[in-house]
């Protein structure tokens, strides 16, 4: 193509774009947001970012998307939040295609998903893993975790590409790369066979337990309420035969899932107007809170920082059962709680919690006390072999 006509021809291009640019500021005046987010999936095709001749185009692309986003924040509220979330977190990933380094657009997103999770905002410049997963809750758009993967896998961060691997199973069952992916993670991360050591019922053992089996004894029917845990047999034998720990890290755990059922059993009870039996709730529950704490010895115990980095790499080299095991726990929920329930992690990484109290059991072993795990939780009860080769704990589980 002759220079005067390739000139040509980019000459219509920009024409194109700044007639595009019309009609994304009739979708912004007129707050036709469905339209705009249809309009905007293919400006890349449109308005192409590396191209010098444009960055007026570019500069009015992103006005229009900040104009959409302030309107829409100054109309949030309770009827239509979660609509007006979706849409300006679509609208700050449109933004950061062309400027991704852009601080408010993350900002924004990190602040409406803290609202929308009522979590705490993390104080680094990334945006963590499970924020994403947050933020698909919102949007049910997975497009970035597409983008994303690659750029894991090539960074060589497995466990992540993972997690958003398997999450994009669930959002798009259908993804046409799906088994590539996951065979190009096995090719760096291959599968090692869990063995399983087949430690006797615990007896004469010092036994500290994990934060489940604790809420377990909590969460029971309080009066004719219903509760629906399921009771955990032979714990009272157990309680017999062995002597009971409870570290002050599983308490604190405890204390904050309470805090979580008590509101969820204050929203029930208002719903079915029997509000008026809360408080005898409450009383009963942290009543046995209590007996907990003055029936087990407590032990407050520091860990180091590097035992905690050690356990990570240790639960590093088993991604794909972490996998299975957190897979085979959403397995029949619903895609919202299957969300939900991978957002309350970072990856496939046992949750901070087991980590700190396999940290803690660690310590008191190293320091001349001879102490073990009682827990129900796979990321224990599925690694007690690989745990007790690292380092000789036991992990038992009720029956």
């Amino acid at each position: 193509m002759k220079k005067e006509e390739c000139l040509d021809e980019r000459k219509k291009e920009l024409e194109r774009e700044s007639k595009y640019l019309e009609k994304l500021e009739n979708d912004v005046n007129e707050r036709l947001y469905d339209l705009l987010l249809k309009h905007i999936s293919n400006v890349n095709e449109i308005i192409k970012k590396y191209e010098e001749d444009n960055e007026d185009h570019k500069k009015r692309f992103l006005e229009l998307l900040w104009k959409a986003i302030n309107n829409l924040r100054r109309k949030i509220n309770n009827y239509n939040r979660v609509q007006s979330y979706r849409y300006i977190i679509l609208l700050c990933n449109a933004i950061l295609r062309y400027d991704s380094e852009n601080v408010n657009a993350k900002r924004i997103k990190m602040e409406i998903i803290d609202e929308y999770t009522h979590t705490e905002s993390e104080e680094h410049g990334h945006i963590p893993s499970n924020y994403q997963i947050n933020e698909i809750r919102i949007t049910y758009d997975a497009e970035y975790l597409m983008f994303k993967i690659p750029k894991l896998i090539s960074q060589k961060v497995y466990q992540v590409a993972l997690y958003y691997t398997a999450t994009l199973g669930i959002i798009e069952p259908d993804w046409e790369l799906f088994e590539k992916t996951r065979k190009d993670i096995m090719d760096h991360v291959p599968l090692i066979k869990l063995e399983h050591n087949g430690f006797s019922e615990p007896t004469k053992e010092v036994l500290a337990l994990d934060s489940n089996i604790l809420i377990n004894q909590i969460m029971q029917d309080v009066g004719d309420y219903k509760i629906n845990s399921p009771k955990i047999f032979g714990f009272e034998d157990i309680k017999k035969r062995n002597a009971l720990i409870v570290t002050k890290s599983v308490i604190s755990e405890i204390e904050n899932h309470l805090e979580f059922e008590l509101s969820k059993i204050k929203r029930n009870l208002s719903k079915s107007g029997l509000f008026h039996k809360y408080s005898e709730i409450e009383k009963e529950i942290k009543k046995r809170l209590e007996k907990i704490k003055n029936d087990f010895t407590m032990k407050e115990i520091d860990i180091d920082s590097d035992l905690i980095d050690e356990i990570n790499e240790f639960y590093s080299k088993y991604i794909w059962q972490l996998e299975e095991i957190t897979l085979s726990k959403i397995q029949t929920k619903n895609v919202s709680k299957k969300l939900r329930k991978l957002a309350q992690r970072v990856n496939f990484m046992p949750e901070e919690g087991d980590i700190n109290l396999l940290a803690e059991v660690i310590t008191l072993n190293k320091n001349g006390e001879n102490v073990s795990i009682l827990s129900q939780d796979k990321d224990f009860t599925e690694f007690s072999k690989p745990i007790f080769d690292e380092w000789k704990i036991k992990i038992f589980r009720p029956r």
